[in-house]
């Protein structure tokens, strides 16, 4: 559902549009506290490695984007009366 609504953001930080890293590198990131603008401080097969898999995971999430609806398009106009009665 989360990739329903952001789905285009996913998709520019697949691409290289916005900066920032697949889901692996951001949990290495979080847990040791690193930002996106400084070398993540590790062995460089151990990083080129994670870059790797983060490839394969974005473009698993990118294409995941194509798959589920757009629910941006989708407004409270466009319910029915009904569903929007709660």
């Amino acid at each position: 559902m989360v990739l329903g609504f952001f789905g285009e953001t996913v998709r520019d930080v697949a691409s290289g549009a916005i900066e920032g890293g697949g889901p692996l590198e951001s949990m290495v990131r979080i847990v040791t506290q690193q930002n996106v603008q400084t070398d993540l401080e590790m062995n460089g097969i151990v990083v080129m490695c994670m870059e790797k898999i983060d490839e394969v995971l974005m473009n698993l999430l990118r294409a995941a984007t194509y798959v589920l609806p757009d629910y941006t398009s989708s407004t409270r106009r466009n319910m029915s009366p009904t569903a929007t009665a709660f």
